[in-house]
């Protein structure tokens, strides 16, 4: 069994982008179900609703390591939570610094 087998948390730690990383966690805890990919409105609302729910990024990450989820499952959920995240961010709006 691998650390990922373990706790599903663990390769957040591998994500080197932090923006990914707390996507993947709140993706993870949100109500989503594994495998929805709604459009960036959608998803901005789900995001917000997980993090108020569990109390912020921190709640989530703390929801992801609480160990209460089959094996199988939360790799499959990390896994699809980690490429959203990486889709979501790749298309989040940019914000312009005042010049």
């Amino acid at each position: 069994m691998d650390r990922t087998d373990a706790n599903p948390g663990a390769s957040l730690a591998d994500e080197r982008d932090p923006v990914v990383a707390a996507l993947s966690a709140v993706l993870f805890a949100s109500d989503l179900p594994t495998g929805a990919r709604p459009a960036f409105p959608g998803a901005l609302a789900e995001i917000r609703a997980a993090a108020r729910r569990h109390g912020g990024v921190g709640g989530c990450m703390e929801r992801v390591a609480d160990g209460g989820w089959d094996f199988a499952e939360a790799r499959r959920r990390m896994e699809w939570a980690r490429e959203y995240a990486r889709w979501l961010s790749a298309r989040r709006p940019r914000r312009t610094r005042p010049a």
